[in-house]
């Protein structure tokens, strides 16, 4: 699994940044079964809506097994981990 910071994620929606196209490129690379993971949880969670870093890190979560998130992004109050686990999130 590759970890992608929110940086590339906006650089992959600006098509003005000045790295759009090196990271449009990588992102091609990154591990498939984690990008139709969060392709996933993205459709399943359209009218949140969910965006790319909520995804990466919902599916991050399920690959450690981690339930317990710090943000204060109150969306991950509604999200599900696959297993129908609910996130403990901090603060």
């Amino acid at each position: 699994m590759t970890l992608i910071d929110a940086g590339p994620l906006i650089a992959i929606i600006d098509r003005d940044d000045a790295a759009h196209a090196a990271c449009v490129q990588e992102l091609a690379e990154v591990e498939e079964a984690a990008m139709t993971r969060m392709r996933d949880l993205m459709q399943k969670y359209q009218n949140v809506p969910m965006d790319l870093a909520d995804a990466s890190l919902v599916a991050l979560a399920e690959s450690v097994s981690q339930q317990r998130i710090f943000t204060l992004d109150n969306d991950f109050r509604i999200y599900r981990q696959r297993d129908g686990k609910w996130f403990e999130v901090v603060p």
